[in-house]
C-alpha cells in the first residue's frame, strides 16, 4: 500500500467528489467537514486520528463523497484502492457495502433530526 503525507490544512478530498480510494490514518488527525444546510460554509462534525479509516463510505458504496476532509495536523495515510480490496473477494466487499449503506442511512437520519431540531 502506498503512503501519503499531507501537511496541516491540506484537503484530502471534498464533498461531492467521486471516490477511488479510502485511507487509514497512520499518524496525525483529520477533521470531517459538512456543509451547513443554510449556507455553503463547512462545519466540523468530527475529528479522527491514528488508527481510523476515512473515506470508506464513498469508496464502498460508490456514491460521491458525503463530506470534506481536512488535515488538522501533519498526517500520514495508507492509501487503500480497488486493487487492495480485490484481495478480500466479492463476498467480503458485498458485506462491507451493505454495512456502509446502513451506516450512511443512519448518518442521514441523524443529520435530518439535527436540522429539524435547529428549525424548531
Amino acid at each position: 500500500m502506498e503512503s501519503r503525507v499531507l501537511k496541516k490544512g491540506s484537503i484530502l478530498f471534498r464533498e461531492g467528489e467521486e471516490s477511488t480510494e479510502m485511507y487509514y490514518i497512520e499518524s496525525g488527525a483529520v477533521a470531517i467537514l459538512c456543509k451547513e444546510q443554510e449556507g455553503e460554509s463547512n462545519v466540523p462534525v468530527n475529528v479522527i486520528g491514528k488508527g481510523n479509516f476515512v473515506g470508506e463510505f464513498a469508496f464502498f458504496d460508490q456514491n460521491p463523497r458525503s463530506a470534506t476532509v481536512m488535515c488538522v495536523q501533519d498526517t500520514t495515510l495508507k492509501v487503500i484502492d480497488q486493487s487492495v480490496m480485490a484481495s478480500i473477494g466479492k463476498n467480503g466487499i458485498f458485506i462491507i457495502r451493505t454495512l456502509i449503506n446502513k451506516m450512511r442511512s443512519m448518518n442521514e437520519l441523524l443529520t435530518a433530526k439535527q436540522d429539524n431540531n435547529k428549525a424548531a
